[in-house]
């Protein structure tokens, strides 16, 4: 009899113990529930930094057990988080295999190398050139997770694993992030009113005096004193008369004749009347 849709497995300690074992010391997934595998997917990306929404990993079936191995996205933005680069490659061949090492360095001054193998013997053209890139891209992948600490296998090395020990699973849907919440119509606009209706602090350089002035003391006295003298001056001040710009060739000095001066030659005084 199939139990109810609301029916609670039982705890069992021995089963969760079982299960986190294989997960954390063998690796194998295949225990989990697709919400499980999709929730411990999410937690390997934040774990190193990477976008899970770029689908960094893959599920593949190996040898009975579920593991994850990395993808193209994983390694490009494991270069970009750690400022990895790729310092040389050496390439040779031997026995017919393509070898080539690549040498990383990371933005801490660590370094590491790795290599990437594929067989060439009978590739000539168009072939030969995609195992020769096919060993480069692999060199440097397995450098990067190598200097990174990270052991998963690169899925350029699925090609080389046999097909009957291998068998691709279906990616599990991975959760998107959950829209942000607005606040409600009602909210915003109390928060509008707060703001519209809030009193506005002056707050001045020099703070006013904490105490006015005694009456009938000094310093009241002689502000008394020259508010009356400022008074007295205005009542006392003549109007002011228009000035006439008729009166400036009369009373300025530049207009007038010049006093004569014995001392200039008479070829350089211009103040003789030239002759018509």
């Amino acid at each position: 009899m199939n139990a109810p849709a609301n029916f609670l497995t039982p705890f069992d300690p021995a089963k969760v113990g079982a299960i986190m074992e294989a997960v954390l010391i063998k690796g194998d997934l295949s225990a989990l529930t697709q919400a499980e595998r999709a929730k411990y997917y999410v937690r390997i990306c934040e774990s190193l930094g990477l976008n899970p929404m770029t689908r960094p990993f893959k599920y593949i079936l190996l040898n009975g057990e579920l593991q994850l191995y990395a993808l193209k996205a994983c390694t490009d933005q494991l270069r970009a988080i750690h400022r990895i680069s790729v310092t040389a490659l050496t390439k040779t061949i031997e026995d017919g295999i393509f070898i080539v090492t690549a040498d990383v360095a990371g933005g801490a001054g660590r370094t590491d190398a790795d290599i990437g193998a594929v067989p060439i013997a009978n590739l000539k053209g168009e072939a030969l050139c995609n195992a020769m890139m096919k060993a480069s891209t692999k060199a440097k992948r397995r450098a990067t997770l190598s200097i990174c600490g990270l052991g998963f296998l690169d899925e350029t090395e699925m090609d080389d694993i046999p097909a009957g020990a291998k068998q691709e699973v279906p990616q599990p849907e991975i959760p998107a992030p959950a829209p942000r919440a607005l606040p409600p119509c009602e909210e915003v606009e109390r928060a509008i009113k707060q703001a519209a209706t809030a009193k506005t602090i002056v707050r001045t350089i020099v703070p006013a005096p904490k105490h006015s002035l005694k009456n009938g003391g000094i310093a009241d006295r002689a502000l008394q004193g020259r508010i009356a003298n400022t008074l007295e001056r205005e009542r006392n001040a003549e109007p002011s008369k228009p000035f006439l710009v008729s009166e400036i060739t009369r009373r300025h000095p530049i207009m007038e004749e010049p006093p004569p001066h014995d001392d200039i030659p008479d070829f350089l005084d211009r103040r003789q009347t030239v002759p018509a």
